[in-house]
């Protein structure tokens, strides 16, 4: 290499934690980043037995099916902007029998109100806007609107399907 050359480094296709953690930044656009819904399976059929809506449409909520469904998957359970987890889908639609829109829509909506953040969207907006930030909060907050943008997704693509058609 050449002094003065440019040198380009692809740092892999990871979510935005490694980036913040082990390289201090955030990419701008990280089609990789994700959020996790639920740490694993038990994590995901406690949920659905809380909530009210959820519980009350499911089928298949016993031992079998929770067995079955550990054996789809061992792991956490996450979305990314654009996708969803294959193992959540198959787990919802195929073996518990709950539209998994449904199921990601309403943890979604949990973990953005129920105390993950400690701040709500228009306040991150606000601050973002202020100016006022130092480089570490700036990061920080970039950060969290990006695991809040992945958030707001389901939501969205639920709310698509009222929209009047032209």
């Amino acid at each position: 290499i050449d002094c003065g050359d440019e040198v380009l480094i692809s740092y892999g296709a990871f979510p935005n934690d490694p980036f913040l953690m082990y390289f201090g930044f955030v990419p701008d656009d990280n089609p990789n980043d994700t959020v996790t819904l639920f740490f694993d399976v038990d994590e995901l059929f406690e949920f659905i037995e809380r909530d009210e809506t959820l519980a009350a449409e499911a089928l298949r909520m016993d031992d079998d099916a929770k067995s079955q469904a550990r054996a789809v998957s061992s792991s956490a359970l996450s979305c990314t902007i654009d996708s969803v987890d294959g193992a959540l889908i198959h787990i919802c639609d195929d073996i518990i029998q709950i539209p998994w829109l449904d199921v990601v829509r309403a943890r979604c909506r949990n973990i953005l109100t129920g105390g993950r953040f400690s701040t709500k969207i228009a306040e991150d907006v606000a601050l973002a806007r202020s100016n006022t930030l130092s480089p570490n909060a700036a990061l920080a907050l970039a950060f969290r609107l990006h695991k809040k943008a992945i958030l707001i997704a389901p939501l969205r693509q639920s709310l698509a399907q009222y929209e009047p058609t032209a």
